[in-house]
């Protein structure tokens, strides 16, 4: 530590004392901190075999066997038509 003319004592330019580049690192810790939280917590609770688009994929599979049927019953009429 240098004295300075004022008679107050400098403390050495560390990565944490230069508020810029030290804020920022501390920054960029705690997000990785906040997500590695956020991330585990989705894991653990949230995700507990919930899934949301369950009730939508089971409509969407009824749909798809209606219009299956609709269409072999269609082809079926077509070839009875032709053959008669």
């Amino acid at each position: 530590m240098t004295p300075t003319s004022a008679g107050s004592v400098r403390l050495p330019a560390t990565w944490l004392t230069s508020v810029p580049v030290g804020g920022a690192i501390c920054l960029l810790i705690f997000a990785a901190v906040l997500f590695a939280a956020a991330w585990i917590w989705q894991v653990k609770v949230v995700n507990t075999g919930w899934t949301p688009g369950a009730k939508h994929a089971e409509y969407i599979e009824q749909v798809k066997a209606e219009e299956k049927a609709a269409k072999a019953a269609a082809r079926a009429a077509k070839k009875a038509a032709a053959e008669a």
